[in-house]
């Protein structure tokens, strides 16, 4: 009886879908202006952004194994570049892709760096990373350096403006 339960079970059971209900990315944004950089380490779930260009692009990246594709740098840079922007002045600011770390627990850690203009009045960020594929996927980014505050970045609220005081 147990094992007939279970099987019943077993057929509404999506085998694609992800085990967790929280999707979570976490940016820390060091403004440096003694280097004048701007410098990026954001973090991810890796399982997350697989599923994303397997499901969208079907492209498998396989990250932190021996079949991980060749490609996977200039795959995730790219995706980083277009769904996370940082403008100031109404200029943008360029993110160049430093590399990543896979950790145990399978966090990815993204790194990149960017010129900071001279003067800064106000910086405006766009955050929509994996928004488009978990409707409850939140992105925390924390400013420090030149500005120290935080934002949540989620399905209603992507674009948000940080003014100097």
């Amino acid at each position: 009886m147990l094992y007939y339960l279970i099987f019943l079970i077993s057929l509404f059971v999506d085998p694609g879908a992800n085990a967790h209900d929280h999707y979570v990315s976490i940016t820390t944004v060091n403004m440096n202006k003694h280097s004048q950089k701007i410098e990026l380490t954001v973090q991810l779930t890796a399982h997350d952004i697989e599923y994303y260009f397997e499901k969208e692009k079907n492209i498998h990246l396989h990250l932190g194994t021996e079949k991980e594709n060749p490609n996977s740098d200039q795959v995730l840079a790219k995706y980083i570049q277009n769904h996370l922007t940082f403008s100031s002045n109404k200029k943008p600011i360029q993110l160049k892709y430093l590399g990543k770390e896979i950790k145990l627990d399978e966090t990815l850690w993204l790194y990149f760096e960017g010129d900071l203009p001279k003067s800064i009045l106000s910086i405006n960020i766009k955050n929509d990373i994996l928004i488009q594929v978990f409707e409850n996927q939140q992105n925390i980014l924390h400013l420090e350096g030149i500005y120290k505050e935080s934002y949540t970045f989620n399905g209603l609220f992507k674009e948000h403006t940080f003014y100097k005081e």
